[in-house]
């Protein structure tokens, strides 16, 4: 009997091919059901949700300021476009993709996008780990350990992205 940590990696590695070639035509259909709402987009809308594709456990709203105000202040309102074009969800909290949203969008991230994609969760990430870093030294560092967890998906993520990327200097 496989473990939920071997299907679940079997199914991340199989979809994006699945979604782009080959593969049960529900899969082939889905990626063509969201390639006219992706090709609609501004091109910086686009670059937008492929960085925040990288997340799986979605983005605050000053968290996906952070990642996309970088290389362009303006990318920070693709939230609301992404949003209202039902790419991205809001629960209040966080902005989330769904799964075959963000794999959808990761497939799109082309060879010579990745550098910009890597550039923008580095910016992100050195900053809230030194935020989160001060708090973790104070007496009161129960919000940032809170934080930390909440986060831990996205961390790894960021680093499995930089690292297979060979970004092992900025990971």
């Amino acid at each position: 009997i496989a473990s939920v940590e071997d299907v679940a990696g079997g199914l991340a590695s199989a979809l994006p091919h699945v979604l782009t070639s080959g593969g049960d035509s529900r899969h082939a259909s889905l990626h063509r059901t969201l390639m006219p709402s992706y090709t609609d987009l501004p091109v910086r809308a686009q670059q937008s949700l492929k960085v925040l594709a990288v997340l799986p456990a979605g983005v605050t709203a000053d968290g996906a300021r952070s990642l996309l105000a970088q290389p362009d202040p303006l990318a920070a309102g693709d939230v609301e476009l992404l949003t209202r074009v039902s790419l991205l969800s809001f629960d209040g909290l966080r902005y989330r993709m769904l799964e075959p949203i963000r794999q959808f969008a990761l497939s799109m991230i082309e060879p010579a996008d990745w550098q910009q994609v890597i550039d923008q969760h580095v910016r992100h990430w050195v900053g809230w780990s030194k935020a989160i870093g001060v708090g973790v030294t104070t007496d009161d560092s129960s919000n940032s350990f809170a934080a930390l967890a909440t986060e831990q998906a996205n961390v790894e993520a960021a680093m499995r992205m930089m690292l297979g990327h060979g970004a092992t200097d900025a990971a």
